[in-house]
């Protein structure tokens, strides 16, 4: 069972019906916070069974890749270009103490965020969670001397978008955390060198 977009898709259900992830665990008696560990861990089948009967949609819809809803053929294509790893769409988590946070931040007028960014050209492409309002946000800054400027799209298109970011940067950074920890064991107790 490929389970890439399962927890992404059971938020999308919760959210579309109005309760939270954990009203359905407790409802479908769940241990707290099950959901969430299937990105982590593989689910059995009986369980998700029983998540798509309660939102009575066939297994497939909780499973598979979320389409966008829109007709936004710029968010679609790129959406393909970063599943794809595309080297030329290298999306990076912006941390707080990155100075490019905070001048972000300040320029889309919301604190509190995760900012997600891509150069492009001479440009960025930027994918905003803005938490105090729980949405995602996408901007285009078409270069170094202009402001941001908000994409119109589907909240939903930009949501699946944000999300697969999201998901791909904290896995790449966890990766690359594993991989400096590695050379640091190996520098330390090589023998050879």
């Amino acid at each position: 069972m490929e389970v890439t977009y399962l927890v992404e898709n059971i938020k999308r259900c919760c959210k579309q019906n109005g309760i939270t992830t954990a009203e359905l665990e407790k409802k479908l008696g769940f241990s707290v916070g099950l959901i969430s560990r299937w990105a982590r861990a593989m689910p059995s089948l009986d369980k998700v069974i029983m998540v798509a009967e309660y939102f009575k949609v066939p297994l497939d819809q909780l499973l598979k890749r979320p389409e966008l809803k829109g007709n936004d053929r710029f968010l679609a294509l790129l959406q393909m270009v970063t599943e794809k790893g595309d080297k030329r769409i290298d999306w990076k988590y912006l941390e707080s103490s990155n100075p490019m946070y905070h001048n972000i931040a300040a320029l889309v007028d919301i604190n509190e965020n995760d900012i997600f960014a891509c150069d492009f050209n001479e440009g960025k492409f930027l994918l905003v969670k803005d938490k105090s309002e729980e949405i995602w946000k996408f901007y285009i800054v078409p270069d170094e001397n202009s402001g941001p400027v908000q994409r119109e799209a589907e909240e939903e298109d930009v949501e699946v978008l944000g999300e697969f970011v999201k998901k791909l940067c904290y896995e790449k950074g966890n990766k690359e955390k594993a991989n400096r920890l590695v050379e640091k064991f190996v520098d330390m107790y090589d023998m050879t060198n």
